[in-house]
């Protein structure tokens, strides 16, 4: 059995049980993909097998220090995103699945980028950097004991930790504002902007 036999009738597969598992351990040397997992889950529990029972599934790709790459989950059908002609394009699928966004680690295995999750019609692992990459992303700082210290939001504003022997001081973006990007680039704006009006008000709790 292969993925796509899975998907194409997976009650055959899941029958009475609870769940079913199908790890495919050989997808890098026989094309190229990540090691990946299909997980069905039954939602509803039936004496026969049909095709008309309700059956969540899910697909896992991991990298090869087992570190989750990319998880789909079948949705209902929507709005979806694929690349057509190199170019990102909003499709309408009748089988859509919503995708983890990418995360990206540094050398000490810590996760320092997460992207937004996003809808796609493929249930295969996908690689373009235009999806993967898909929305905003937060970039996460650590110290030298692998404590996150500053997470920066992607518009501009920032909060931080302050580790002591003694104590732990959490600073959210209102108390670090006049210290951001954010800051920086808004508060020349005019005074009645709607931006500049709730930056003003925000200064009131920098610390």
């Amino acid at each position: 059995a292969d993925v796509q036999e899975l998907l194409n009738a997976p009650h055959t597969f899941i029958q009475n049980a609870a769940s079913f598992l199908y790890y495919d351990l050989h997808a890098w040397s026989a094309s190229r993909e990540p090691i990946h997992m299909v997980l069905l889950n039954n939602r509803e529990f039936v004496k026969t097998p049909s095709p008309s029972q309700e059956i969540r599934i899910q697909l896992s790709y991991f990298d090869g220090f087992k570190r989750n790459l990319q998880s789909k989950l079948m949705v209902e059908p929507g709005k979806a995103i694929e690349i057509q002609n190199g170019q990102v394009t909003e499709v309408t699928a009748s089988t859509r699945w919503v995708v983890t966004g990418r995360v990206l680690y540094n050398n000490k295995n810590r996760p320092v980028k997460q992207y937004e999750p996003f809808y796609s019609a493929s249930w295969s692992y996908e690689a373009e950097v235009a999806l993967s990459n898909w929305g905003e992303s937060g970039h996460f700082f650590y110290d030298a004991l692998g404590r996150i210290i500053r997470v920066e939001a992607p518009d501009g504003t920032f909060g931080k930790t302050v580790y002591t022997p003694w104590r732990q001081l959490q600073y959210d973006a209102a108390d670090t504002i006049k210290d951001s990007l954010y800051f920086t680039v808004n508060s020349s704006l005019p005074g009645n902007n709607p931006v500049r009006l709730a930056l003003d008000a925000t200064v009131a709790f920098h610390d």
